[in-house]
């Protein structure tokens, strides 16, 4: 187990810390930054953005890594899916460029941080992560009543990562990156008390802001903590059966909507629509539009613009699989099972590692929460490399 105040202490260690850090910082724009519009912040990010890229790049090239990396390719091939999408059908460039390029570009930094310094990274992840939940947690608690209101959002929904559904993958990451540090080459699965405390700053501030998707993905996160200490339990933790229940709840709620049968707590106990804040009607619209001429690529980044549900433009499916089909149809659904997979088959490969165990929590985790709302992310994507390179011996490509 490493603790990050150790880490800080050695000067070479915490300069790498710092370096990646400033590295990764541009992908991170929090929510309250990126509503403003031509902001010279935001115009700093961007380029930062477009300047780490193409250094990453550079050295990704000049290096040789592997080309032939399943993982890469499968995220490769999802981004431009998702480019071609959107030309075809005249959507938003500048949206795919905000939107998917920094996606794989985490992916190529991941790469190549993985393989020089993957301590110092991966310790970069949780001092980013934790500085930008903390300070979220701050707002939450300070403004209760919200930050700031947008035309597609209520008084109450925005904080300093935007909206508060939007932080719940930033403390996802923040927490498996902590635990993913706790078991880093160690023989028996361990949850670090630096790991406890940023769960319950994740935590307090879903509870507060009162995130039901994030809440209930945290709750599924901390039955997984306990999994993992307990000696008897643990082996149930595998990333398969954690694909299983994450697409057997998908197809639960969004085809069967068993959550009809539980419409006496939705309703009276949380005060929360059956139809999830319509998310059943979206959900309809969505496999409606792209059952026709979209299923093979489908519409691409800003195809949300055809649904709008009581006046108000909806910005995804609300649902990862479903949102995945919209943007790239069938041939980008495929990349992203490529892609996702690959992570699991690597996982599976070092059986004698904790971080198996770990992933499995992360990947059920993820899946439950993708249920609800669109998960595809930079977050994402940086969580999922750093469990496929984590499982990679550089040495040996």
């Amino acid at each position: 187990m490493y603790a990050l105040s150790d880490l800080l202490r050695d000067r070479s260690r915490r300069k790498a810390i710092l370096f990646y850090v400033v590295m990764l910082l541009p992908f991170f724009k929090p929510g309250c930054i990126a509503e403003l519009d031509k902001n010279i912040i935001e115009i700093c990010y961007a380029t930062a953005e477009v300047i780490v890229t193409l250094g990453f790049l550079l050295d990704f090239i000049k290096k040789r890594r592997n080309f032939r990396d399943p993982f890469l390719i499968a995220v490769f091939a999802l981004t431009a899916l998702v480019l071609l999408s959107t030309l075809l059908n005249g959507q938003s460039i500048r949206n795919w460029l905000g939107q998917w390029a920094p996606r794989f570009a985490v992916v190529v930094i991941s790469c190549c941080a993985m393989n020089r310094k993957p301590v110092e990274y991966i310790s970069s992840v949780i001092t980013l992560l934790s500085a930008l939940c903390i300070a979220n947690l701050i707002t939450v608690v300070a403004f209760p009543s919200g930050m700031y209101q947008t035309p597609s959002t209520f008084i109450g929904d925005n904080f300093f990562l935007g909206h508060r559904n939007g932080a719940g993958l930033y403390i996802l990451l923040m927490i498996s990156s902590s635990l993913i540090l706790d078991n880093y080459g160690t023989e028996y699965p361990c949850v670090g008390i630096r790991t406890l405390l940023l769960y319950f700053v994740g935590l307090a501030q879903t509870v507060l802001a009162f995130c039901a998707t994030t809440l209930i993905s945290l709750l599924v996160f901390g039955v997984g903590l306990l999994i993992l200490k307990s000696r008897k339990l643990r082996h149930i933790l595998n990333p398969i059966l954690a694909v299983i229940i994450g697409l057997a709840g998908n197809i639960s709620v969004v085809v069967f909507r068993i959550q009809l049968l539980f419409a006496p707590i939705i309703e009276g106990i949380l005060h929360r629509e059956v139809s999830l804040s319509s998310r059943t009607t979206i959900w309809e619209m969505t496999l409606n539009l792209i059952s026709g001429k979209y299923l093979l690529l489908g519409r691409g980044v800003d195809g949300h613009n055809a649904i709008v549900i009581r006046e108000t433009v909806i910005n995804s499916a609300h649902n990862e699989l479903l949102n995945i089909l919209l943007q790239s149809g069938l041939l980008g659904l495929l990349s992203y099972v490529v892609f996702f997979g690959s992570v699991i088959l690597k996982a599976i490969k070092n059986k004698n590692s904790s971080i198996i165990f770990v992933f499995a929590i992360f990947n059920i985790t993820i899946l439950i929460m993708g249920i609800a709302y669109v998960t595809t992310s930079v977050m994402t994507f940086l969580a999922l490399s750093l469990f496929y390179y984590l499982n990679i011996d550089f040495k040996r490509q």
